[in-house]
């Protein structure tokens, strides 16, 4: 289990050489669509036409997902198994 900061509730996560890699999952209910994720990882997220953010099913270093999880204002965004 990797420990979560404020706002992240992880599954589980997977090494992959020497970088551990995760996958997020936004909750579109909490999501209000400000766009820092998308600024911070646009390979792994995606502004919808609906006005919420999206992941595009990409895996991301481990930093880089908890770095995701502390500046979503809603606390949408969660690390989830891989």
């Amino acid at each position: 289990m990797c420990a979560a900061p404020r706002g992240c509730r992880p599954v589980s996560c997977g090494w992959y050489g020497d970088v551990m890699k995760v996958h997020i999952v936004i909750d579109p209910e909490t999501c209000v669509g400000i766009g820092k994720c998308e600024e911070i990882a646009e390979e792994a997220v995606e502004l919808g036409d609906d006005g919420v953010s999206h992941v595009t099913g990409v895996a991301v270093d481990e930093d880089v997902a908890r770095n995701l999880c502390e500046s979503c204002p809603t606390g949408a965004i969660s690390i989830v198994e891989d």
